[in-house]
């Protein structure tokens, strides 16, 4: 329970979730999580208004059809991202007095697992803004959002890029389990320890909270990430998603967990010797960060001005496909050199290269007095 009060100062930080909507589909559906692309920001958001008019649409075909799985899941996200999770649970409620099970390719996740999944970020929310307002409220709410996330791995363990898996360690810990989530030396005890294909499901895991969840704001999620690639001998995406973190903490954030260290807390303390990379590539990746930072934050603005003068027209995407018709999406700033190669690998045979060049004189030397008689020596 120590950890848990220590936490509950930082409980304004948005917690990593796991929505179901048509909005997951789609991105789910648009292939593999882009690294780079998600540590700079560079994915879609969208505003208030785009919200409420699904859920006023929705609503009214749920009164025609009250059977349709799918417009509850619409319907309940997006109360939810408007911050009335009690709405959102209400809708849940309805879906499984009211809906009907949906037909599901082998595989597919099923109408069952969607309620679950979501139900369990909802009563998530609930409780997170509830122990804001009140440090004594009461956990039932926690205790129902790790039950649903359970519930929801074990109907389909892997959905949304596994990061089920990773809310649900949050939520235990976030409880008071300590044990729950691991340390850094639990999580990486080795290079290793670890398979190359077990790193690759822990990096999807992260970017899926941060891109199709609400962890583009936590400092804690980037700081797992960087760990990650830090296994991975990945020393660029490690350097990037500390910038981030580095970002975040500038802006107010604040860790979750007390135990996480960032590598730097301002670009300006950063040793290219902490990150594994000699000063051009380590130059030029902080370069590009800020770069790509500043050309996300103006396709945001120029996204969202977009959105706003067709959601007030009455346009939506969900049902004008000509919606996107006039939208130009801008250029992603293009890699530099370094940053599509150069792992930490190569920082150590560097270094290595320059210690046996120390050591051939000495062992040079070594070999000589070999050659000797012993009672020469």
């Amino acid at each position: 329970m120590k950890v848990l009060g220590i936490l509950l100062l930082a409980l304004t930080l948005p917690l990593p979730a796991c929505y179901w909507d048509r909005d997951t589909l789609r991105a789910e559906l648009g292939g593999h999580l882009d690294t780079v692309k998600t540590l700079v920001g560079w994915f879609d958001r969208y505003p208030p208004l785009y919200y409420e008019m699904r859920l006023a649409r929705v609503t009214a075909e749920l009164a025609k059809n009250p059977e349709k799985a799918a417009l509850y899941d619409d319907a309940a996200v997006a109360c939810d991202r408007l911050g009335r999770s009690d709405e959102a649970i209400a809708w849940m409620e309805k879906k499984q007095r009211r809906a009907e099970e949906e037909a599901v390719a082998p595989g597919a996740p099923t109408t069952r697992y969607k309620t679950l999944a979501n139900l369990g970020t909802f009563h998530a929310h609930r409780w997170l803004s509830a122990k804001k307002a009140d440090p004594a409220t009461s956990r039932a709410d926690l205790d129902r959002a790790i039950s649903f996330i359970e519930q929801a791995i074990a109907e389909y363990p892997a959905a949304h890029f596994n990061r089920e898996k990773y809310q649900l360690e949050v939520l235990q810990w976030l409880g008071g389990d300590e044990n729950r989530l691991p340390s850094r030396q639990e999580i990486f005890p080795g290079r290793s320890s670890l398979t190359a294909s077990e790193l690759a499901e822990r990096e999807a895991g992260f970017l899926g909270l941060i891109q199709l969840g609400a962890a583009w704001e936590s400092p804690d999620l980037f700081l797992l990430l960087q760990k990650v690639y830090l296994a991975q001998e990945r020393a660029h995406p490690r350097l990037l998603a500390n910038l981030r973190v580095a970002e975040l903490l500038h802006d107010g954030k604040t860790l979750l967990h007390p135990g996480l260290k960032p590598l730097f807390r301002d670009p300006a303390e950063i040793s290219n010797g902490s990150t594994f990379l000699e000063p051009p590539a380590f130059n030029q990746t902080l370069a590009y960060f800020e770069k790509a930072r500043r050309a996300t934050e103006e396709r945001d603005q120029a996204r969202g001005r977009y959105l706003q003068a067709r959601l007030t027209q009455g346009q939506h995407p969900d049902t004008d496909p000509d919606f996107w018709q006039h939208w130009q999406e801008p250029a992603f700033p293009p890699l530099p050199v370094t940053l599509t190669s150069g792992s930490i690998t190569i920082w150590i045979f560097a270094a290595g290269g320059v210690l046996i060049l120390a050591l051939v004189p000495a062992l040079r030397w070594k070999k000589g007095l070999s050659l000797l008689n012993p009672q020469d020596r």
